[in-house]
């Protein structure tokens, strides 16, 4: 099944240097489909490089691992699903810069997930199209 929703992310950007920095983010999903319930709660821990020639470096990408909590509830199942998994994590996006902020659109993911004793993937668990908002920066930490 596919669920479509607004999702809230909360995270720290902690730079290793002016290219690289870790990024912990907590994820929140929740969508009320027809049929039940599906929940999300995701605890992201990525190594960010961002990429250019100069001041601004403004494209990154990201990888790391996630920690994910998933609950279904269905219906038609008379019950519910809920489990903990440990998927890979990514995210990818580009910096604009404004006077006194900055907004980066990104993508982000976690995944694949394999299941059923391997007859069965989700490529994407959490798949995240999304812009990140934050406070204008010095020309040190672009």
């Amino acid at each position: 099944m596919i669920f479509t929703g607004t999702s809230f992310q909360l995270g720290v950007d902690v730079y290793l240097s002016d290219r690289a920095l870790i990024s912990p983010y907590l994820h929140y999903f929740e969508a009320d489909a027809l049929q039940g319930v599906h929940k999300l709660g995701t605890f992201t821990l990525l190594y960010q490089r961002n990429f250019g020639v100069g001041i601004p470096k403004r494209f990154y990408m990201a990888a790391g691992l996630a920690l994910q909590y998933r609950y279904d509830e269905r219906y038609y199942w008379y019950g519910y699903q809920d489990r903990l998994l440990t998927l890979p994590a990514y995210r990818l996006g580009y910096r604009i810069h404004l006077r006194k902020m900055v907004i980066c659109p990104e993508l982000s993911a976690t995944g694949p997930y394999i299941y059923n004793r391997g007859k069965s993937t989700e490529l994407f668990t959490l798949p995240s199209v999304g812009v990140r908002v934050f406070r204008g920066e010095t020309n040190r930490r672009l």
